[in-house]
């Protein structure tokens, strides 16, 4: 398919050739609403295209029926049923769809929203590869937030009828800025069961109820028809069966992917297709030993936080020698008159700022006297009072310090 192919239904805006009217494009029908950029990707039934809106002036994906199915009364109707499965689920998860066609040869087409990023099938590669840049963005604890936003989109599908029944990495498309898009759902089961509420509330569920064109004509698939990927499928799929709990299988699947780099069973391992069938896959600690997974299940319980280095667990023990503010303050015992004088002790240092106490005990100090020259001559109260210059009482003794000048 070449570039600048156009096709289309009638655009609404007019070609450079056409006339115009008051300086502007005249709205006449011309047949190149759309213009083929390049080729994206090429599934089962059909081919994506990145083209561009010539009405619009944007971008979009076109989803091309093949040419050997095109003549396929069955495919058509599957790849009609699939536009429209897919533009009546209308959520975040599901990128909506916006118009269907045919083109000139007589192919079905449909477009929808293009998201722009990558698939988990890409993420996981480059997390197995080790690229640095991909491990500091895409950290365990954000895949699993992926998996939840696909449980929302799932279940908001489910309570509409509908399975997926093809959940894999490659059908997760990751936008740029946080989008969660579960993609192709060309192989859904619609018209699945559902619990309804009695009354008013089973009649809105029911008109909320997916409804396509296989379904009107009751036209399903074939029981005993496998479809899916076996790496991904449950047992339940290898008869032909699936409701909402083979998308939840599915689901685990992917958890198991995220958590070991690795899939549950291996697409190139002999026997592949008993493995399916029993669900025998090896446990996921024991998958990639490089990748430790964390600890679950009965007798192991959460991991552990690791404390905070910065933060004590437990007050570290008091050290000051200073008693705390809380308790009271236990004056000195007063020696009795006639008692000698004590030698003086080296200078200590008391609390911030720096005292000469000429005392054995440097925590021994009259209280709010910091920062002053003292000695046991002059403590307050009886021959040990202050001196006569600074005091009101006389010392009943004189001090041998008489002499030495107060600061």
């Amino acid at each position: 398919m070449s570039d600048g192919w156009k096709f289309g239904r009638e655009s609404v805006l007019a070609g450079s050739r056409s006339r115009v009217v008051g300086g502007g494009p005249a709205f006449s029908p011309a047949k190149d609403k759309y213009t083929v950029e390049t080729a994206i990707g090429r599934g089962g039934m059909g081919e994506i295209l990145l083209v561009t809106d010539q009405d619009l002036r944007r971008q979009v994906a076109m989803k091309v029926l093949l040419p050997e199915a095109a003549g396929d009364e069955e495919s058509r109707l599957h790849f009609v049923a699939e536009a429209q499965a897919t533009s009546q689920l209308e959520h975040p998860g599901i990128p909506p769809v916006h118009d269907i066609g045919v083109t000139a040869d007589g192919r079905l087409y449909f477009t929808m929203k293009l998201v722009r990023g990558r698939t988990l099938r890409e993420i996981l590669h480059d997390l197995v590869v080790r690229r640095a840049e991909v491990q500091r963005e895409w950290t365990l604890h954000r895949l699993v937030s992926v998996l939840e936003r696909m449980c929302e989109t799932l279940h908001f599908a489910h309570e509409r009828g509908v399975v997926h029944r093809d959940l894999k990495p490659e059908n997760v498309m990751l936008g740029d800025y946080g989008e969660v898009h579960v993609m192709d759902w060309g192989l859904a089961r619609i018209g699945v069961e559902v619990d309804t509420a009695p009354g008013a509330q089973a009649l809105a569920e029911e008109a909320e109820r997916v409804r396509t064109a296989r379904t009107e004509a009751a036209r399903h698939s074939t029981p005993g028809t496998i479809k899916g990927t076996l790496p991904y499928m449950a047992p339940e799929q290898l008869s032909g069966t699936a409701d909402r709990r083979t998308d939840v299988y599915a689901l685990g699947l992917l958890l198991y992917e995220v958590l070991t780099l690795h899939p549950a069973f291996d697409p190139h391992a002999p026997g592949l297709l008993a493995q399916v069938a029993s669900g025998g896959m090896p446990p996921a600690e024991d998958r990639n030993l490089r990748r430790p997974v964390p600890a679950s299940g009965p007798g192991r319980g959460p991991a552990r936080p690791r404390p905070c280095p910065r933060r004590r667990s437990r007050p570290r023990a008091r050290t000051s020698p200073w008693p705390a503010r809380s308790q009271p303050r236990t004056p000195p015992a007063r020696p009795s008159p006639g008692t000698p004088e004590p030698r003086a002790g080296p200078r200590a240092r008391c609390g911030p700022r720096r005292c000469d106490v000429r005392t054995q005990d440097p925590c021994d100090r009259p209280p709010g006297r910091v920062g002053r020259w003292y000695s046991h001559a002059n403590r307050p109260g009886g021959a040990w009072g202050p001196r006569a210059r600074r005091g009101t009482l006389e010392p009943s003794a004189p001090s041998r310090r008489e002499s030495r000048p107060e600061w």
